[in-house]
């Protein structure tokens, strides 16, 4: 805290920097040196970082027997200032992963049931002279157009929903458009090998079992 009557004499001006949360705005910041400190910051290079954390402790004691040693990372604080974001990170993977795997679930469910209702479509075609390639996006390209009109409808929703949480923050990152193209085409990825793994099966099996009933 400021102290309007505590004379002194400036001795530097430093840049300004973050001891807040981002949330907040760089407020005005005045440190005075003190004679008798609270806090001793050391910077250890992370390596034998028990045995180091040890010494420091039998040099607290021997120097300063009469205060109890305790120690903490600066990372750490660093952390709680961000604790609820770090939760939600946390929860939105999960959530997003198990999204994912449901998705994939359904998507394989419905590809074999389609699958097997073309099956003798695609041993004719097979017959004929059609390549795997060509089977294989015969019969994704209708899944492949649904998922991409629900990217496009996805899309500014999210976008939307990432610049209002953003808002919270008084330091803001930039919203590149490769952050939400890459997600769209990693779905589409999953959802074609998802489809392609039926469509495949169908299509490398023999066409005479598949039309032997006809």
């Amino acid at each position: 805290m400021f102290m309007s009557d505590r004379s002194g004499v400036v001795k530097g001006v430093i840049k300004d920097f973050h001891f807040e949360s981002l949330h907040q705005p760089i407020n005005p910041l005045v440190l005075f040196p003190e004679i008798r400190g609270r806090l001793l910051l050391v910077k250890v290079s992370g390596l034998n970082l028990s045995q180091t954390i040890s010494f420091m402790e039998d040099k607290w004691k021997l120097l300063i027997p009469y205060t109890p040693f305790e120690y903490r990372f600066l990372d750490d604080d660093y952390a709680k200032l961000y604790r609820a974001e770090l939760q939600l990170g946390i929860v939105m993977n999960l959530f997003a992963g198990i999204a994912i795997i449901l998705a994939c679930l359904g998507l394989f469910g419905l590809s074999a049931y389609v699958v097997q209702q073309r099956v003798k479509e695609i041993s004719i075609r097979k017959i004929l002279g059609a390549s795997l390639y060509s089977i294989v996006s015969l019969l994704s390209s209708g899944f492949t157009r649904l998922l991409v009109v629900s990217i496009l409808i996805a899309l500014p929703a999210a976008y939307l929903f990432v610049k209002n949480w953003l808002q919270d923050f008084e330091f803001q990152v930039g919203l590149e458009w490769w952050l939400f193209v890459l997600p769209g085409l990693l779905a589409v990825a999953i959802a074609v090998m998802t489809v392609s793994i039926q469509t495949i099966k169908a299509a490398i099996k023999n066409p005479v079992e598949n039309l032997r009933s006809e």
